[in-house]
């Protein structure tokens, strides 16, 4: 029966070696993930990260994804920096990419016939899409400025479209 309990011994003493390695190994990356995760909160943003600024509609419609890298997009004069899987030149939003896409938002179309114009005279109606397109975007992507309409083009270019 000694035998036996020497094997035993020493089956034991192998499984205790082997859950040292494994408990070791669990904290040592625990440790890593933590510290990983506060080093994170001290880092600076990427360099693609854009300082909030004003944007002309031509410098708008520089961010279509094709002409560079980046798809932004204005909903009530606010620029979001939005997803190319989605609006960049392959997704299905592509034509609200590079303009103010308010009205057609608003509207629930796709064209570039009411980009860059204003959207305060749509209809109660279409107001209300328009916010929840809003609401929607606003939670998702990071604003990245704003369009300036020194001209007032948002406004001549609504007085002849349909609420």
């Amino acid at each position: 029966m000694s035998g036996r309990n020497a094997s035993s011994t020493h089956e034991v003493t192998k499984l205790s070696i082997l859950l040292g390695i494994f408990l070791g190994v669990f904290v040592v990356l625990l440790v890593r993930l933590q510290f990983r995760s506060r080093q994170r909160l001290f880092e600076k943003p990427h360099c693609n990260a854009f300082v909030p600024r004003a944007y002309t509609v031509e410098e708008l419609s520089q961010f279509d994804g094709k002409k560079k890298p980046q798809a932004f997009m204005g909903v009530k004069g606010i620029i979001y920096n939005v997803s190319l899987e989605w609006y960049g030149p392959e997704g299905p939003y592509s034509a609200f990419a590079g303009c103010d896409s308010s009205r057609q938002l608003g509207k629930v179309i796709v064209g570039r016939d009411e980009i860059n114009a204003d959207w305060t005279t749509l209809s109660p109606a279409h107001l209300q899409t328009l916010h929840e397109w809003e609401e929607r975007l606003r939670s998702k992507y990071p604003a990245v400025g704003w369009i300036t309409d020194p001209h007032k083009d948002f406004v001549k270019r609504a007085a002849s479209l349909a609420p």
